[in-house]
C-alpha cells in the first residue's frame, strides 16, 4: 500500500501531452474541492489544465479558484448547478457539448452527494434529494456528456470517470424499494454503495472507451455531514481527530483515478487505491434493475 508522499510523487508525474480538461460535480467543497487543489497544484506548466468547478456556491468557488496555481496555460471557471434537479444537470451537460472551447473532457469527477435525510421532501422530479444527488444526477451527467469522453479517448488520451462512495462493501438490494423510502437510513447507506457499485459496471458498459472508477474514500473532513440531524453532528464531532484532511483526500483520489492499470473498464478502490472487488450483491439481476431504476428516473425531457 502506498504512502502518501508516494502517492503526491506519483501525482506530481501527471504529464499529459496536451490540456485536460477535468469536470468536477460537487467542487466547491469537501473532497470534491480537494480534487481540484490537487489536479490544479500537479497540472505541468506545459500545458496546464481546463478545471470545470461545477456546484452551488459561487462564493467558494471564487476563493477557491483564487488561491489555485497561475499559469497562463490554466483555466479555472465555475458553473453553478443544482444537482438535486435533473433537468439541470442535462442541460448542464448539453451547454458543455455544444461550447466551442470544450471539446473534450478527460476526467469527470462525480462527487456530489449528502448524507440521506430524515423525511426529506422529494424534489420536483419524484426524487429524494440525497437519490437525486447521489445517483441520478452522477449517472445522467456522465451518460449525457459521454461524447465529450469519447472525443478525449479518439484523441488518444485519457477519458475516466470517478465516483465517491463506499466501492465493495454494498449492502442488499430490496427490488422491491428501489427508491430506499422503506429502508432505515443506517441501512440504506450499505445499499447505496451497491448501487454505485452496479452503476460503475454498466457505465463502463456503455462508455466502454472511458475507465469508470468507484473509490471509497475513508473517513474525510468534508461538508458531506452538513445534512445530519445537529445533534449527530454534535455526537460525531470527536471523530474529526481521526479523519485526513479534504486536500490529502484529494491527492489520494488523484493518485486512484490516475492508475495507468485503469485507462478503461470499472474498477473499485479503497482510499489508498488497493483494488476491491464489487458487492457480492451487484449480482445480474441486481445490476438489471438498478440501472433500469436510474436510467428512467433520471431520463427527464430537457
Amino acid at each position: 500500500m502506498a504512502t502518501l508522499a508516494q502517492a503526491t510523487a506519483s501525482n506530481a508525474k501527471f504529464s499529459p501531452k496536451s490540456q485536460p480538461v477535468i469536470v468536477v460535480m460537487g467542487g466547491t467543497s469537501g473532497i470534491g474541492e480537494g480534487i481540484v487543489r490537487a489536479f490544479a497544484r500537479h497540472a505541468p506548466p506545459s500545458v496546464g489544465a481546463h478545471i470545470i468547478i461545477v456546484g452551488r456556491s459561487q462564493s467558494a468557488a471564487d476563493a477557491i479558484i483564487a488561491s489555485l496555481p497561475v499559469h497562463p496555460t490554466s483555466k479555472y471557471e465555475f458553473i453553478s448547478l443544482d444537482c438535486t434537479s435533473i433537468r439541470s444537470v442535462r442541460l448542464f451537460a448539453k451547454g458543455l457539448i455544444e461550447r466551442p472551447d470544450v471539446e473534450k473532457i478527460n476526467y469527470l469527477i462525480l462527487s456530489q452527494g449528502a448524507f440521506p435525510s430524515f423525511g426529506a421532501p422529494e424534489t420536483k422530479e419524484g426524487i429524494s434529494p440525497s437519490m437525486a444527488l447521489m445517483f441520478h444526477s452522477r449517472y445522467r451527467a456522465a451518460l449525457d456528456l459521454a461524447p465529450l469522453l469519447n472525443a478525449a479517448a479518439e484523441l488518444g488520451e485519457d477519458a475516466r470517470i470517478l465516483t465517491i462512495m463506499n466501492a465493495g462493501v454494498g449492502g442488499p438490494i430490496d427490488l422491491s424499494d428501489l427508491p430506499l423510502k422503506r429502508m432505515r437510513i443506517t441501512a440504506s447507506l450499505g445499499t447505496m454503495s451497491t448501487y454505485t457499485d452496479i452503476c460503475t459496471l454498466e457505465l463502463a458498459k456503455r462508455i466502454p472507451r472511458a475507465s469508470v472508477t468507484h473509490v471509497y474514500p475513508g473517513a474525510v473532513k468534508s461538508g458531506f455531514g452538513r445534512s445530519f440531524p445537529r445533534v449527530v453532528q454534535w455526537l460525531a464531532a470527536p471523530m474529526n481527530l481521526f479523519m485526513i484532511s479534504a486536500v490529502e483526500c484529494g491527492e489520494w483520489m488523484v493518485y486512484a483515478l490516475l492508475d495507468p492499470e485503469s485507462k478503461t473498464g470499472a474498477h473499485f478502490k479503497r482510499g489508498h487505491g488497493q483494488h476491491v472487488e464489487q458487492s457480492k450483491y451487484a449480482d445480474e439481476k441486481a445490476r438489471e434493475a438498478v440501472w433500469k431504476f436510474v436510467e428512467e428516473k433520471s431520463d427527464v425531457p430537457v
